[in-house]
């Protein structure tokens, strides 16, 4: 990978940011950002009888960046512009069976956008 900007530089990214910051910034922790509110989004139906507890468990144990094709993350995410709907769309494919169906349930992209971009900003500042 070539540098494009001096913080993608391996000389002087110590300068514009901190190993912690980079953690909070890796690809797989802003995806598991997304994740943990999917899962959120489905533990409170499920709780509720708003969709199937069985889809809501499913989707919780799912709700995990190891288990997620990265690269394939990236493509579908260059290709919609945008990362929610890549994530749900293997968050989906994960779940057994048609559970994966209330996956997303009732939400909007900025639904899951806004709260799992604030999770990294909290992060960001601890």
């Amino acid at each position: 990978m070539i540098a494009s900007t001096p913080v993608d530089s391996s000389v002087f990214a110590g300068i514009f940011s901190t190993d912690a910051m980079r953690m909070c910034s890796r690809t797989t922790t802003g995806f598991q950002k997304y994740l943990n509110v999917e899962a959120a989004l489905a533990r409170v139906p499920g709780r509720l009888g708003i969709i199937p507890r069985e889809a809501a468990d499913e989707i919780q144990r799912n709700a995990s960046a190891d288990k997620f094709d990265i690269g394939k993350l990236k493509t579908r995410t260059e290709l919609v512009g945008y990362p929610a709907q890549p994530v749900v769309e293997q968050l989906v494919s994960l779940c057994a069976g048609k559970l994966g169906e209330y996956c997303h349930w009732g939400a909007t992209t900025q639904d899951i956008t806004d709260p799992a971009t604030v999770l990294q900003i909290r992060e960001a500042l601890q």
